[in-house]
């Protein structure tokens, strides 16, 4: 069986994670969380269950279960008939997605023991799991909702023609920027589209600032990157199956590794590494004037507060330039519906309420700041977001790091637009090894110390000896 590496991007980030636990990393956009809410309209109750007949449900994430208790009071709050016999547990699958899957594998080998009902899953985690049957489809319980979801959620939560999960995010492409940094040095995201643009625009930076960078960019750091460029062909695969690889045949491959080296050799970026030490002090003393490439996604508006806690409100949102607008970072996040639970019913139907209605979604929104997965929530959500209301309880300085001051009430519109550029890579069960194979072979080329050629076939060599079919991990 292959066993997947560990990129020392996600590394860093789920250091972070564990450091922060979530729980009051949060605290800017969970500053805007909504008290207990007026009763909603009453939940349905699944076949099988009544309100006389108590049930708990188990969902498990990673990096500790403290985030995922303000979800818990939402939940109660928003749903008090739902809540009063449908109750709702978190467990944790250790500090990264890593972990928790290596859990799975452990306990499906021995008959499934310790599995909860609920897990997270981003898109590019559905091949293996839903293969490996831990992941049950959906598609009957989406028999009447599945044409509510806007067509990105759809994207996230198919794999062969199938629903596997209740889409939770989508991780769009989107360009943070330094809104001051950007005016002085002349430079309109919009007018970036282009990569000789992305390296005009550094330039410029530059001259502006001699001390800054555009944005950062670590020493072998391709495999993030290359995650993110490569998502732009939604038709494009590491292969077609057993020995039947395109790495060395699909010239985009090549073609991206290109596009890394040259945005190493521009000599416009800072090496200071995502999720790092260094990170924080670089954004807050403006050493950076932007966030794009791993962590150039939707979810970064719930970090960067926390990053630099100095720029509130100057910090804007854009779309990613035209050459690498289209795609996603992982896909998104889904809730997948375990083989080992014992009332899938009532995990979907509370799935189902918190993600797949306008109430809950305005919950999520306000929560930790996630964008409706329903057409029917999006002009509540945009709405609330322009209300610019602070929340009861809300201290002056947690308002100010709430998304909607800090990067301005029009982000929300920037988020919405990037939805309609969302694109899915053709996921294998294999693809964190695969990008971290290429990852490792395509820095041998940005160093000199390999050629394009030789760096995919060393590439490509290695993913047959370690992967063999990744289709079939076994």
């Amino acid at each position: 069986m292959s066993q997947t590496k560990q990129s020392p991007y996600l590394a860093n980030r789920r250091q972070f994670l564990r450091m922060l636990s979530l729980a009051a990393g949060a605290a800017a956009v969970s500053a805007c969380a909504p008290q207990a809410a007026a009763p909603t309209q009453p939940a349905e109750v699944p076949a099988g269950s009544t309100k006389n007949e108590p049930t708990k449900i188990t969902f498990m994430s990673w990096g500790g279960v403290e985030r995922f208790q303000k979800w818990i009071d939402a939940y109660k709050g928003t749903f008090p008939e739902l809540a009063s016999w449908l109750t709702v547990e978190a467990a944790s699958g250790g500090g990264g997605d890593g972990d928790m899957f290596s859990l799975f594998r452990t306990a499906m080998a021995a008959g499934g023991e310790g599995i909860p009902d609920i897990f997270e899953s981003n898109a590019n985690n559905i091949p293996e799991f839903s293969t490996r049957g831990l992941m049950i489809s959906l598609d009957n319980y989406f028999a009447t909702t599945k044409e509510q979801l806007i067509p990105a959620a759809k994207k996230v939560a198919s794999y062969n023609g199938h629903m596997y999960g209740v889409p939770m995010q989508v991780k769009t492409k989107v360009w943070w920027y330094r809104k001051d940094m950007f005016d002085k040095a002349g430079i309109k995201p919009a007018d970036v589209k282009t990569l000789d643009d992305l390296i005009n625009a550094g330039k410029a930076l530059r001259g502006a600032y001699p001390e800054a960078s555009l944005f950062n960019l670590a020493p072998k750091s391709s495999g993030g990157w290359l995650a993110m460029l490569l998502s732009y062909y939604e038709d494009l695969k590491f292969a077609e199956g057993k020995d039947a690889w395109n790495v060395t045949k699909d010239e985009r491959f090549a073609q991206m590794c290109e596009v890394v080296k040259t945005i190493y050799k521009s000599e416009i970026t800072s090496p200071v590494g995502d999720w790092s030490s260094d990170w924080s002090p670089a954004l807050t003393d403006s050493k950076i004037a932007s966030v794009i490439g791993p962590s150039g996604a939707s979810w970064m508006a719930e970090f960067l507060p926390q990053f630099d806690t100095v720029h509130s409100g100057e910090w804007g949102a854009a779309l990613w330039p035209e050459f690498s607008r289209y795609g996603s970072e992982a896909g998104g996040s889904v809730w997948a519906i375990t083989k080992y639970s014992k009332n899938p019913d009532a995990a979907f139907e509370y799935l189902k309420n918190f993600h797949l209605t306008p109430e809950g979604s305005l919950t999520l929104y306000k929560l930790v700041g996630f964008l409706p997965m329903i057409e029917s929530a999006k002009e509540t959500v945009r709405e609330e977001a322009k209300k610019k209301v602070k929340p009861s309880g809300t201290t002056e300085e947690q308002w100010a790091m709430a998304p909607v001051n800090y990067f301005g009430p029009e982000y929300i519109d920037t988020l919405f637009e990037a939805q309609d550029a969302v694109r899915i890579f053709q996921y294998d069960m294999a693809f964190n090894n695969e990008i971290n194979i290429l990852g490792q072979y395509c820095n041998e080329y940005v160093e000199d110390k390999m050629s394009l050629s030789d760096a995919l076939k060393s590439a490509e060599n290695e993913m047959k000896i370690q992967i063999v079919d990744p289709y079939n991990l076994g």
